[in-house]
């Protein structure tokens, strides 16, 4: 049989969401300035402040939009600022445009919604864990399997040993590490990424691969999301 997915979901549903992702689909290069917001925005309690970063990064003349389309998206940013749970909307919305435009490697867009993976009957990846999208296109060829973070910062304590780490973030990383060395014996080596809202995360990079030697766990920003689309 070899390898199929199980119990994947479908993305969550919210209005605002869809009309930003409808945005950025139009544009993808407004995605880069919609990410920034969102990464030094980190919660909604300042609402002054998100004015202020919003009239920096959303400027009309910067963005080629007019000003109309400007003051509609950031009516829907705020409107996400304002949700009680404004820090999963911001993670789901990683995840869609992580879906839309990937993947970064292989070769299908053709993609799971955090799936089981299984090899024949057995389940595959060590601690029960799965991650965000899984791209797959046939046994023959890579996956492609990306966890979303909106903040690396609070997933990889910078230049510390890997026990640092949250539980359940070392248990992420360790499933990775076991679904990658079963695919590498059975299958093909996959493409492994965390992807974040951050633009500056070499020393995050660093970590995870240099000091922990997980040496094929990519880390991808903004542009490297919207590579795809713009080259």
């Amino acid at each position: 049989m070899g390898l199929y997915f199980k119990n994947y979901k479908n993305h969550k549903q919210n209005q605002h969401l869809d009309m930003l992702l409808s945005s950025v689909k139009q544009n993808p290069r407004l995605f880069i300035n919609i990410a920034r917001v969102f990464d030094i925005v980190r919660d909604n309690e300042d609402t002054e402040y998100l004015e202020t970063i919003m009239s920096t990064q959303l400027n009309p003349s910067l963005l080629g939009l007019t000003s109309d389309e400007v003051s509609h998206l950031k009516d829907i940013i705020r409107n996400i600022y304002q949700h009680k749970k404004f820090s999963d909307l911001k993670g789901d919305f990683l995840e869609q445009v992580v879906g839309s435009f990937g993947p970064l490697q292989a070769t299908t867009s053709n993609y799971f919604i955090e799936p089981e993976i299984y090899d024949d009957t057995v389940k595959i990846g060590e601690t029960n864990s799965n991650c965000d999208i899984v791209f797959y296109e046939s046994d023959e060829c890579p996956l492609e399997i990306i966890e979303c973070k909106s903040n690396i910062t609070n997933v990889i304590p910078a230049n510390q040993p890997f026990e640092y780490m949250k539980e359940s973030h070392q248990k992420k990383v360790r499933y990775m590490d076991s679904v990658r060395n079963h695919l590498v014996e059975k299958y093909k080596e996959p493409n492994i990424a965390f992807a974040c809202y951050n633009q500056n995360f070499s020393i995050y990079k660093d970590t995870i691969q240099n000091k922990w030697g997980y040496k094929y766990i990519e880390l991808i920003g903004p542009m490297d999301i919207i590579k795809s689309q713009v080259s």
